[in-house]
């Protein structure tokens, strides 16, 4: 995939995860392979509050997970170049936008958005939007 050449491909994953199921930065960049369940298609996450959240994710990001350099080498699932989570991607994602000619005021945290807005479209309701993002109040949904 072109995308992964240019970005890298541990950024490309944290990207596709993003903007798949909307987790949190933070989230993305500490996530473990313990907190992967490749056959129930769930990660286990902390969220705000320290409550223990569970998100389901399609085949396509199981075949990505399963296609990492990482798999099953690594505890991180998507680890820096040094082996070690990504502390902060505000460099790369600014490449990544400037090299897919995204709108450079795109944040990070929009990924969350989008996701919530395509579940919405596809006809979730807005509490089943709310539990698959972890919000424990509609009203931040």
């Amino acid at each position: 995939m072109v995308a992964a050449r240019l970005i890298g491909a541990y950024f490309h994953g944290i990207i596709a995860v993003a903007l798949r199921i909307g987790l949190r930065k933070g989230n993305v960049l500490r996530l473990r392979w313990d907190d992967v369940d490749l056959e129930g298609c769930f990660l286990v996450v902390m969220v705000k509050g320290e409550k223990v959240h569970r998100v389901p994710f399609g085949p396509g990001l199981r075949a990505l997970f399963v296609g990492l350099p990482s798999y099953m080498n690594s505890e991180w699932v998507l680890p820096s170049s040094g082996g070690v989570p990504f502390k902060d991607c505000r460099k790369r994602w600014a490449h990544a936008k400037r090299i897919s000619e995204i709108d450079l005021a795109f944040r990070f945290h929009d990924f969350r958005h989008s996701a919530a807005s395509r579940l919405l479209r596809h006809g979730i309701s807005l509490y089943g939007v709310q539990k698959f993002l972890g919000h424990s109040d509609s009203g931040v949904t």
